[in-house]
């Protein structure tokens, strides 16, 4: 009996010594927000620390376009199975069956986007329980680990650490103190601080939308593209307003013309009205209010080159040539439309008045400004007009991809990164397409700027003008297709387009 009593003992002592503390630490993010996010994915999780990612789709997007490498990164440690993606149970919060809608076309979403980067089978789900203590520096984080690294029992403790502790490059401080515990088992949750959802309103006119469309006609591959598009800018908030989504869908509902016929229309929608331009092969949307360019399809092959409001004008006047240049906002609008075209009259203050001719022909869209000084003395203007072009951006967002480049108008190094006098367009290397700005007035400088998921395109004119004196200036855009045999050399060059500049871009 004494030797039992002792060998229960010593099995004992061996389960106490093996036994060990499981910490939850879970820290909500904000993907766009979170500088440090690239030294977790790299971080080396020796002995007994397991990260988790919450399955966010907007993530694997964002980080394709921020930092290709990265997501390269992040695709070797979820093989190597050092990074693992889980999904959190929310089922319970959907009661109706817009919200239901919503969370179905949103999973789809997910598994396209995720199944370029991992076997969807392999994700955990969880459920996050509430008994969580709160973790807001690493000093009392520091305490608490020491007091659990000494503990003999097995014990699952779940903690939220404040998103402060991972910006401004103090995560290095969280590695370090983990590495001083190895005694511990800890596992690492990322969890998306807000997901999106939309209001039952917007769900319900999006679905009457939809429905109405898919039972007037079958959707053909081009068709099916522009939709996909539109129910991806929805789940992922991409639009700031729903009319910018429903736009979209306004080329599959209009009768295409026949070849080489033009037309132009009008659509009312919730309370704004829209003027359409198309063609055979384009279909150009503008804001009647502003003169915006809302979104532009070549309806043939399915393709969006631009999203986002685009042909946007910016206006600076300075009375003297050594006066500041002061910035001048349009007081009102008015517009007259013809089949093929668009006219805009646009007042601003400081006596300038400006035309915005409109013109789609050749499959070309021109556009020429014309500015007069009404003043009687002579100005000085600058002339900003600014572009975002996203050349097949359903591609960049479904396939990660974003191999994006610059167009040069020459023989030689057509595909480029830089900016100079004879780079006008971008292309998606990846299909080929493209949108390229002819200008046909001298430019005096050109910015371009990487944004959300688009390439901000800004033309500078400078020049003055005497009292009743006019200026034209002309620009056209096309669209640019190049096939993968005229592609193919370029096609392992990874480009990467930085903020740039060329010419005269200061405004005094």
């Amino acid at each position: 009996m004494r030797y039992l009593r002792l060998i229960i003992a010593i099995l004992f002592s061996a389960h106490l010594i093996q036994a060990k503390v499981t910490v939850n630490f879970f820290v909500d993010y904000n993907i766009m927000t979170f500088s440090e996010f690239d030294k977790i994915v790299e971080f080396n999780a020796s002995h007994s620390i397991g990260q988790y990612i919450e399955y966010n789709e907007i993530m694997p997007v964002y980080l394709v376009w921020k930092n290709k490498n990265l997501l390269d990164l992040l695709k070797d440690q979820i093989t190597n199975d050092k990074l693992k993606f889980f999904k959190l149970d929310r089922s319970k919060l959907l009661k109706n069956k817009q919200d239901i809608w919503f969370s179905q076309e949103k999973g789809l979403l997910q598994d396209k986007i995720f199944s370029n980067i991992m076997d969807n089978s392999n994700l955990i789900q969880i459920t996050i329980k509430t008994d969580h203590i709160n973790i807001f520096n690493f000093i009392e984080m520091e305490k608490v680990l020491s007091t659990l690294s000494q503990q003999t029992q097995n014990k699952e403790i779940n903690f939220d650490l404040d998103l402060k502790l991972f910006l401004y490059s103090k995560v290095n401080n969280y590695l370090e103190l983990l590495n001083r515990f190895q005694n511990i088992n800890y596992r690492f949750f990322i969890v998306s601080d807000a997901t999106y959802k939309a209001s039952q309103s917007q769900i319900k006119e999006l679905v009457d939308t939809v429905y109405s469309l898919r039972f007037k006609k079958d959707l053909a591959p081009n068709e099916k593209k522009i939709f996909d598009l539109s129910i991806l800018f929805f789940t992922l908030k991409l639009s700031p307003a729903l009319n910018d989504i429903l736009l979209n869908l306004f080329p599959l509902t209009s009768i295409l013309p026949k070849r080489y016929q033009i037309s132009s229309t009008e659509y009312e929608m919730n309370d704004n009205k829209y003027i359409t331009l198309f063609d055979k092969e384009n279909f150009f949307t503008f804001d009647s209010d502003t003169g915006y360019l809302k979104k532009w399809y070549h309806y043939k092959s399915g393709t969006s080159m631009i999203n986002f409001d685009s042909l946007i004008e910016r206006v600076y006047i300075a009375s003297g040539k050594n006066e500041r240049f002061k910035n001048q906002t349009c007081m009102d609008a008015d517009y007259s439309r013809f089949p093929n075209g668009i006219n805009f009259r646009l007042n601003y203050p400081d006596d300038l008045e400006m035309d915005k001719n409109i013109i789609l022909q050749n499959n070309h869209l021109f556009i020429s400004y014309k500015l007069r000084n009404n003043s009687s003395r002579k100005k000085y203007y600058i002339l900003i007009i600014e572009n975002k072009l996203s050349p097949s951006l359903l591609n960049m967002l479904l396939e990660l991809k974003s191999n994006i480049c610059l167009y040069k108008l020459s023989k030689k190094n057509k595909f480029v990164d830089q900016l100079d006098t004879f780079t006008r367009g971008i292309i998606n290397m990846d299909t080929g397409y493209g949108a390229y700005i002819d200008t046909y007035n001298a430019v005096d400088g050109m910015e371009i700027f990487k944004g959300f998921y688009f390439y901000d395109h800004q033309v500078y004119y400078k020049f003055s003008l005497y009292p009743y004196e006019n200026k034209v200036i002309t620009l056209a855009f096309r669209k640019l297709h190049y096939s993968e045999s005229k592609r193919r050399k370029y096609l392992e060059k990874n480009f990467d387009i930085k903020d740039q500049k060329w010419g005269d871009c200061e405004i005094q």
